[in-house]
This record gives structure tokens, C-alpha cells and sequence, in this order.
């Protein structure tokens, strides 16, 4: 799966998406989603890479709890068959929640 289809099933969630972070003068209100690719998860054999597994970490921030924001971007998740975990935090610096997705999707 690519970066760009995998925000694209992000997208489906109805919230703006990005790879990284928005722009400071193009970010907008929350919620909103950013992800990247944080590392992979190889599954080896004979010595070699036999099935490269990309390793993404979504973040959906919102002002405060947003069970209907968290809901929408779970159902992302699970409409495409993607296995998820989650944590929430409080971001000082934003002044919002941070729920923190890790994924792992099979990479090209």
C-alpha cells in the first residue's frame, strides 16, 4: 500500500488529512488527521525480506474528547481490514487531544 492510499482510507473518515503536519497558515479547525511512516515490521524468510510491512502512526487531533471523531476514523479503519491500536494523550503545545493510531499495512 502506498502513502497516498493509505490517506486516502484516512480520508474516508470525513476529517482533513496530511502526511506529517498541515502548514501553520493552511491548518485547519479540529479535528483533523496527520500520519507518517515510522518505521516497518518485515516478516523475513531464507534470509531475505519476503513481505515488506510498513509501520504508520495516525494521529487525529481534536479540542476536547470527540468519540465521534475517534468512531469515524475507527470505522476508516476497519471498512479497509486494518488491525489498529490506540492511546490518547494531552498535547500542551496544541492544546488538544491526541489520539495516537499505530498500523501496520503490507508496502510495495
Amino acid at each position: 500500500m502506498t502513502q497516498k492510499e493509505f490517506g486516502a482510507i484516512l480520508a474516508t473518515s470525513g476529517y482533513p488529512v496530511t502526511y506529517l503536519a498541515f502548514p501553520a497558515d493552511k491548518c485547519p479547525a479540529m479535528p483533523f488527521i496527520c500520519f507518517q511512516e515510522t518505521g516497518s515490521n518485515n516478516v523475513g524468510a531464507d534470509g531475505i525480506v519476503y513481505k515488506k510491512v510498513k509501520v504508520y502512526q495516525v494521529d487525529l487531533l481534536t479540542a476536547d474528547k470527540d468519540e465521534t471523531a475517534e468512531a469515524a476514523l475507527e470505522s476508516a479503519f476497519e471498512q479497509a481490514g486494518m488491525f489498529w491500536n490506540k492511546y490518547q494523550t494531552i498535547d500542551d503545545n496544541e492544546a488538544c487531544q491526541r489520539y495516537t493510531y499505530t498500523i501496520e499495512v503490507l508496502g510495495g
